[in-house]
């Protein structure tokens, strides 16, 4: 076993992050599915934890992905995934109430991280004409805002359910364009932890309830701001990749929360 001051001098690589953020994404998980099981509200206050964790991991390995576009489109794939997954569960939901309603597809999020900093990077390219960059910020306006929002808010539920799940909006995705921001900025500050670590105090500490500080308004209602003790894993970090096993999130992600869903609702059912 490593002594914690070994710990400290060989730090964390990005797999063993990922490891961490999987298991606290799970527990954070357990709760959301089994609350109504007396499962204590520990659980959720641990997954603020993940959240932050696998963007700090994304920024990084987006940096060094060979292609970009396809680590976008595999995002975009299990994003739609996931999106159609959900819309299933919600029918089921429907019809039987024992079963929760699936709010999760973090691959959204992701993907709009994604896609934003390639668009970002497009916009810094000193090569690439005006007249292209205003087009790309037209057309990231036209089908990550208007055609979605535009979805959403005209068409009926299960209509608006199926082509929403096709057009991910950052200010309908899991954790809203707040994450979003975060993971870019993720990106953009790698190379300047102490910057870095700043802005994410900054970040969490805004959640923390300042104008009603009470037992239950801060562990019990607002308590986002508990992703703040995420920075140590996030200090910890050598810079080092890790093993590989590039898929198994893609396949853990849907596979443990599908599985969640369908077995608090058996239980609940009984």
């Amino acid at each position: 076993m490593e002594t914690g001051n070994n710990l400290t001098k060989k730090g964390l690589d990005g797999f063993i992050i990922k490891i961490i953020a999987l298991v606290l994404m799970t527990i954070d998980h357990t709760y959301e599915f089994f609350s109504a099981n007396g499962i204590h509200i520990c659980f959720n206050w641990i997954g603020r934890l993940s959240a932050p964790l696998f963007f700090f991991t994304m920024a990084e390995g987006f940096f060094y992905t060979k292609n970009r576009v396809i680590y976008v489109k595999r995002l975009y794939l299990f994003s739609v995934i996931m999106s159609l997954g959900k819309l299933i569960a919600w029918k089921i939901s429907i019809n039987n109430p024992s079963y929760s309603i699936v709010h999760n597809n973090i691959f959204e999020t992701f993907f709009l991280i994604g896609l934003n900093i390639l668009l970002f990077e497009f916009l810094r390219d000193k090569s690439k004409e005006l007249y292209k960059k205003n087009f790309a910020i037209f057309i990231a306006i036209i089908f990550e805002i208007i055609l979605p929002l535009s979805v959403y808010i005209v068409s009926p539920k299960i209509i608006s359910q199926i082509i929403m799940s096709f057009l991910p909006c950052p200010l309908l995705c899991e954790g809203n364009i707040l994450f979003v921001a975060l993971g870019i900025a993720f990106f953009y500050l790698r190379n300047n932890r102490r910057e870095m670590m700043i802005v994410y105090f900054i970040f969490a500490v805004a959640f923390f309830p300042f104008s009603n500080i009470s037992f239950e308004s801060v562990f019990y209602n607002n308590y986002q701001w508990m992703m703040i003790f995420s920075m140590p894993l996030m200090l910890l970090y050598n810079g080092k990749k890790g093993r590989g096993m590039k898929y198994l999130f893609y396949i853990y992600y849907p596979i443990h929360v599908f599985l969640l869903f369908f077995i608090s609702g058996i239980i609940n059912s009984k």
